[in-house]
């Protein structure tokens, strides 16, 4: 898969935004068995062949998102309004013998209240 990164350097710094997510590292999850390291920008465009991992990522963000929307202590939620990918033995790389999942996020916090900071930290 690659990945195609744009920039809005063309547009004035109080249009760009300010918080958000950077960098995502996952490992062992779906189409991913090696780690691998995926720089998210403004307008980030998904190329590759089939089975190349485009829609694992795509899932995967939507899996964060759910995780995030309902407030339940739970790791991760894997079935919910966004996607639905079923149990561990779903989500982990078929041809993987770890059995654990590994992800990374890195987030641009400039201008994000400190009480939603502390929500993410949890």
């Amino acid at each position: 898969m690659k990945i195609k990164n744009f920039t809005y350097s063309f547009l004035p710094p109080k249009f760009r935004p300010r918080y958000g997510l950077k960098k995502i590292k996952i490992s062992n999850f779906r189409a991913f068995s090696k780690s691998v390291d995926i720089r998210i920008r403004p307008i980030t465009v998904l190329i590759g062949p089939n089975s190349s991992g485009k829609s694992t990522l795509i899932k995967f963000l939507l899996m964060l998102q759910q995780t995030l929307e309902t407030g339940e202590d739970a790791f991760l939620v894997t079935e919910g309004r966004h996607v639905s990918l079923g149990r561990f033995e779903d989500l982990k790389n078929r041809s993987s013998d770890a059995q654990h999942l590994e992800f990374e996020m890195e987030l641009e916090t400039e201008a994000l209240p400190q009480n939603r900071i502390d929500e993410i930290k949890k």
